[in-house]
């Protein structure tokens, strides 16, 4: 992808002041945006969808803007579209940076992008894009490749000519929990391999983790597998697929369950509960545990069975 030079589009500045906002932020209705790098608006994306609309403007009339977007803990920030831009003239652009934390610390007359997380120049052609990857490969910048993780990310919006209007939505999603090993899982009679991922949180105090399977065959019965090792045992009992955990093996029989019409099956975990074979265990902070489903399918021999691939979770 081709890199955007930065100094292009620098020019000196002064500032003003800020205040703390809540989401959907228009200046046109919620008033004007801060213009002190020290000091940005903070605008909780609360949403999954949250619509930043502010004006700028450069010259005699300058109007620059600073605003922190705050991603909740346990979501990303996964996409950023440009919904909209107006100026005069219409071939006009301007200058979009930003930085990880609360304030934007590099001086408006910089003329690198040195110390900038990334930053795009945007105009007509970027109006209807998702800019995050872009701006994550800005020259001279220290680069970041989406999605950005929860925490905060304070944006400065620069006009080095009269004032444009420009709406940005920022679009957060859930963070997957655990890391994922061994895969891809044997395809099955979708001619897909089936996945785990991790939803909710892996703080055990919260007690609100469970994984969930998808591309599984449809209407297939399958239940998960639970173990504090991995490992690895190639058709276990006459599957197609792999057994990817090692040691004692716990086993989620209470929620056998049907894949349905979505292919899709999500096992609840009890932290105060986990089955061992021994019995129950409850999960601590700083423990690592490897999950697993084990499900219903078919082959050119007939039924047999398969595996996803693993997830492995540390939890806090």
């Amino acid at each position: 992808m081709q890199r955007l030079s930065f100094a292009l589009w620098l020019a000196a500045f002064t500032l003003a002041s800020g205040s703390v906002q809540a989401q959907n932020y228009d200046e046109a209705v919620s008033g004007d945006l801060s213009n002190d790098r020290l000091n940005p608006t903070v605008i909780p994306l609360t949403m999954a969808n949250t619509t930043v609309t502010c004006t700028q403007a450069g010259g005699a009339n300058l109007d620059r803007d600073y605003f922190t977007v705050v991603v909740p803990a346990g979501q990303r920030l996964r996409r950023l579209f440009i919904d909209s831009y107006t100026t005069t003239p219409s071939n006009n652009f301007g200058f979009m940076g930003l930085q990880a934390g609360t304030t934007f610390t590099v001086a408006p007359n910089t003329p690198s992008a040195a110390g900038l997380l990334g930053g795009i120049v945007y105009g007509a052609p970027q109006v209807g894009l998702n800019v995050l990857p872009a701006c994550g490969n800005l020259a001279g910048a220290i680069g970041f490749v989406p999605p950005l993780p929860d925490g905060s990310y304070t944006f400065w919006m620069n006009q080095t000519s009269t004032a444009s209007t420009v709406a940005l939505r920022f679009v957060i999603e859930p963070s997957p929990l655990g890391t994922n090993f061994c895969g891809p899982a044997v395809v099955n009679s979708t001619g897909q391999s089936a996945v785990l991922a991790g939803v909710g949180t892996n703080v055990v105090a919260a007690n609100n983790f469970r994984f969930r399977a998808a591309q599984l065959p449809q209407n297939a019965f399958g239940f998960g597998l639970v173990s504090a090792s991995t490992g690895f045992v190639a058709n276990p009992g006459g599957s197609t697929g792999n057994l990817c955990l090692g040691g004692s093996l716990g086993r989620f029989i209470d929620q056998i369950q049907s894949s349905g019409t979505t292919g899709t099956i999500t096992v609840n975990v009890n932290a105060a509960a986990l089955p061992q074979p021994t019995g129950p265990v409850a999960i601590t902070a700083g423990q690592s545990w490897s999950f697993q489903l084990w499900y219903r399918d078919s082959g050119p021999s007939g039924a047999t069975s398969n595996f996803t691939d693993g997830l492995t979770v540390t939890f806090e």
